[in-house]
């Protein structure tokens, strides 16, 4: 949720205009930045090193700034997932589906906190290591080196003062925006992917339930179901069989 709401909106509730319009913009300049990340790997195409180390971020800046787009345009489906998941995890009381759920509960944190420790360390050194650099030059009175977190070429001068700044906290805000995309939507995509897989185990730990508990009822031992007990059982397995045709439709 920390992820989303640092980009825009989170998914699970309703989204404002303006808070849908604030996503977009985030990914926009996301984007546009890229465009000249691009061309500083396009400019080094004759030297790997430079290339690897420009082209590494830019990719992951785009692809998240994509995925983030995806959710955005898909939000009314990702909600009612999301709100079809809340409302069985509140409704059901079952010691085993509570079990089960919070488990995935736990993985999903684990799993979204991970991204979120990484991807914002890798940020912050992406930062530091051009804030550091130029400090360092300024108290010992060296020419600035002009480095930016993420290296870019732009179509006019940028080596002067406040431009340079401006475009350096464009730099970092694009990581930042990038960072929480990154964690947000395989935080999420995760979430969604353990709890619907958790809702299949419990489908199943249901059925293992009903069988036990109309063996233990016949109070003796059966090869086989009766007609009458088929027909109890019939009834039962009815809807779970349509919770499982829900899971499916998630």
């Amino acid at each position: 949720k920390t992820g989303w709401k640092i980009i825009g909106f989170w998914p699970g509730n309703h989204a404002s205009k303006f808070q849908i319009a604030l996503a977009v913009t985030n990914c926009m300049e996301i984007l546009f930045y890229s465009v000249f990340q691009l061309m500083y790997c396009y400019t080094n195409l004759d030297n790997l090193v430079l290339l690897l180390d420009a082209l590494t971020p830019v990719l992951t800046q785009i692809v998240s700034a994509i995925k983030v787009l995806i959710i955005v345009k898909r939000r009314n489906d990702t909600k009612s997932i999301l709100d079809y998941l809340k409302q069985l995890f509140v409704l059901d009381k079952d010691a085993k589906s509570l079990k089960i759920r919070n488990k995935a509960s736990f993985v999903s944190l684990l799993f979204a906190l991970t991204l979120c420790i990484f991807a914002n360390l890798t940020n912050l050194f992406f930062c530091l290591l051009p804030t550091v650099k130029d400090s360092y030059r300024l108290l010992t009175g060296v020419k600035r080196s002009y480095d930016l977190p993420f290296k870019a070429v732009f179509p006019f001068d940028v080596f002067w003062s406040p431009l340079f700044e401006f475009i350096f906290i464009t730099s970092v805000y694009s990581g930042v925006m990038t960072s929480a995309a990154i964690y947000s939507t395989d935080g999420l995509f995760l979430g969604m992917c353990s709890h619907i897989s958790g809702e299949f185990r419990i489908i199943g730990s249901r059925i293992s339930t009903l069988v036990e508990q109309e063996i233990s009822d016949s109070h003796e031992f059966i090869e086989g179901f009766t007609s009458e007990q088929n027909g109890r059982l019939s009834k039962k397995l009815k809807k779970i069989v349509k919770d499982h045709n829900n899971y499916k439709d998630c």
